[in-house]
């Protein structure tokens, strides 16, 4: 496998505040990069709600993010580079992204099917086919 350095979605900058740098690293999520929306369907209201805008007493208490229970660094496609799995439980979406030699990562469109729908609380992996 390919060394590949940490990278930090925030940087220090010496002066007790951070900088965000997922964006620029392709993993700052997908409802800031490519405008998803950031809700799911309530089917006790048979309608689909916007999560990102919710107040609770006057106060915006959503946010425009699935809400991870899990991520995983595995190398899924055989390239030598530690590609990134994250389970999303409220969205009910497996979020794939690809590492592209270790400068950022892409998503993986094909897992936005709804065959990879589900309520994703974990994730585990291993070598299944022994050739490891």
């Amino acid at each position: 496998m390919n060394s590949i350095s940490w990278i930090r979605q925030l940087k220090e900058t010496g002066t007790l505040y951070f900088k965000e740098s997922a964006l620029a690293y392709g993993v700052a999520g997908l409802h800031k990069e490519e405008q998803l929306p950031s809700g799911f369907w309530f089917p006790a209201e048979q309608r689909y709600k916007d999560i990102s805008t919710y107040t609770r007493e006057g106060i915006v208490v959503g946010e425009a993010a699935d809400h991870s229970w899990a991520a995983q660094f595995v190398d899924w496609n055989d390239d030598g580079w530690p590609d990134l799995i994250v389970a999303n439980d409220v969205g009910n979406r497996l979020r794939v992204y690809k590492n592209l030699s270790g400068k950022r990562f892409k998503r993986m469109e094909k897992f936005d099917d709804a065959f990879w729908d589900g309520c994703w609380m974990g994730i585990a992996s291993g070598d299944l086919d022994g050739d490891l």
